[in-house]
């Protein structure tokens, strides 16, 4: 039985035989045989060979690399999302980032990397920007300031425009 060895630990072994096999490797993805070692046989194990047989060792190339389009989870909530992308079946690492947006509400997805709809592949790390909601501001003090001073101060601070009711 040479199923998990390594290519040249089973080809040895089967030489060392003496039956002059014709001895043919031909690969295949496995999930849980490591790259190079030997997932089946042809014959299977514990059947008897024969002087001159042909034999198939079939290597693991290691899981099989799936792809997919990247969907688009912007403006989806975090579970949502990560449930999405999970549901690819690609066994993606998901990493998480937090950035503050202006429209975009707490907890929901406002940008990706990959973008959507570009490729993916099993286990390619996918990050998701998590909104923390708008960026809160100190409101500066006016108070006692003619109004185009104070205008002026609070559009410098990143405020909209102040309307002005008299």
């Amino acid at each position: 039985n040479v199923t998990g060895l390594e290519k040249a630990d089973a080809k040895r072994i089967l030489d060392d035989l003496k039956l002059e096999l014709q001895i043919t490797f031909l690969e295949e993805a496995s999930e849980t045989v490591p790259v190079g070692t030997v997932v089946r046989t042809d014959p299977k194990e514990k059947e008897e060979l024969v002087k001159g047989q042909r034999v198939t060792l079939w290597l693991s190339t290691g899981p099989e690399i799936k792809t997919s389009s990247m969907p688009n989870v912007i403006g989806e909530k975090k579970e949502n999302a990560e449930r999405t992308l999970n549901s690819q079946g690609l066994k993606l690492d998901i990493e998480v980032d937090e950035d503050h947006h202006s429209s975009i509400k707490e907890g929901y997805v406002i940008r990706t990397e990959p973008a959507a709809g570009a490729d993916i592949s099993t286990g390619d790390t996918v990050t998701l920007w998590i909104s923390l909601g708008p960026e809160l501001q100190n409101m500066p003090n006016v108070v006692g300031m003619d109004i185009a001073t104070a205008s002026k101060l609070l559009v410098d601070a990143g405020f909209k425009t102040p309307s002005i009711e008299r």
